[in-house]
């Protein structure tokens, strides 16, 4: 157990700091691709360091938002997948105060273990929900 948390600790902060030196410190545009996954079939502790990662670069870049999209194992529920995107959202926000607004969470179907991909997009490239008008 201890070995673990020690290898998980020095893996978290290798990708820190790989992954920290991709974003500009002027515009924090991250360089491409922007999805940073590096592993699946993680137990919820493990995501954590993962989650705390994606928060510690939207702190440094407040226009970027995050992406969640997660894939349940293919004999698992679809209902293993949403209530991993479920906790992993309110980690974000009760326990790294991000704001609900930045985080938005997508199911994305099957894959061979419980997965999930996390996407930091500008905000200024999100589409906006407009309403349809009619021209006359």
């Amino acid at each position: 157990m201890k070995k673990t948390l020690i290898k998980l600790l020095k893996l978290s902060l290798l990708l820190f700091f790989l992954c920290i030196q991709s974003f500009a410190q002027d515009d924090c545009k991250p360089m491409q691709p922007n999805h940073f996954n590096i592993h699946s079939g993680n137990d919820f502790e493990d995501e954590k360091a993962r989650l705390s990662f994606a928060a510690r670069i939207l702190d440094l870049c407040p226009n970027q938002i995050v992406y969640l999209v997660a894939y349940n194992a293919t004999k698992k529920s679809k209902a293993t997948a949403l209530e991993r995107l479920k906790k992993s959202k309110q980690f974000l926000i009760k326990n790294r105060k991000i704001s609900v607004g930045r985080i938005m969470t997508i199911y994305g179907g099957t894959r061979s273990e419980i997965e999930m991909d996390i996407y930091f997009v500008d905000k200024k490239d999100v589409p906006l929900n407009k309403k349809k008008t009619s021209s006359h």
